[in-house]
């Protein structure tokens, strides 16, 4: 577990090496590289997602292990341990999943506005496009410890609709912490997340002598989008 923390460290470390320094240079932070130079720049990003699909494919069976050597123990002790270490790792594989997608759309946006008149260009594209599109490689893993964890058949194009029946599938004790940590993001994203973007919206403006009507009104719109569907659970509560 020690040394599966690390290593979800360093990747997740990488990743934001990766993305970060891309996304400078693409505002013009660092004008002084060129395209080309951008590029290589984007190497770290694109080791990191051999390291995530690599890592993810092996927690997902490590997870259905656990799993399975804890009905089979006999010792009351040890199939509690490996039940909770099957959970542990499907979840931290969940999260490494959306990292993923997160970082895989971030790269291959970044391919798409370099200029692809060039081979060299036009392969690395192909690269981008191929390591993002590696991520559904990983569906039928993460599709298949589902089944087997939680009894549920998990769809490989999930959709709004299948995420109450994922939820049926968590225990009651589950779905407390999840109300607890969502109530917790919902607070931080309101009260303190969203008004710091206003704020570094405002300042970019400023800075750049140019309102970013796009980016400002994207905010506008995800926050108030994740606040009206929260109307719905307080509707689906006290109706």
């Amino acid at each position: 577990m020690k040394r599966n923390s690390k290593l979800l460290l360093l990747t997740i470390s990488g990743g934001i090496f990766g993305a970060c320094l891309p996304l400078l240079i693409s505002l013009g932070k660092l004008h002084f590289f060129d395209q080309l130079k951008i590029q290589w720049l984007q190497w770290p990003l694109r080791i990191v997602f051999v390291l995530l699909f690599l890592f993810l494919f092996k927690i997902f069976k490590d997870s259905r292990r656990f799993f399975r050597q804890s009905e089979i123990e006999e010792d009351d002790g040890r199939s509690e341990s490996q039940y909770k270490k099957a959970f542990l790792k499907l979840g931290v594989g969940e999260m490494l999943m959306n990292v993923y997608m997160v970082l895989g759309i971030f790269n291959l946006s970044i391919s798409l506005f370099l200029d692809l008149t060039t081979h060299l260009s036009l392969v690395l594209f192909l690269l981008d496009y191929f390591l993002f599109m590696v991520y559904f490689l990983l569906l039928p893993q993460y599709k298949k410890t589902i089944k087997l964890l939680r009894n549920y058949d998990y769809p490989l194009l999930a959709m709004p609709k299948d995420a109450p029946n994922l939820l049926n599938s968590y225990d009651e004790a589950e779905k407390e912490i999840l109300f607890e940590e969502n109530y917790r993001i919902m607070f931080q994203l309101n009260q303190i997340i969203f008004p710091s973007l206003y704020g570094v919206s405002i300042l970019v403006s400023a800075l750049t002598g140019t309102f970013q009507w796009f980016a400002f009104l994207l905010l506008v719109f995800l926050h108030l989008y994740i606040n009206i569907k929260e109307y719905r659970s307080i509707k689906h509560y006290y109706r």
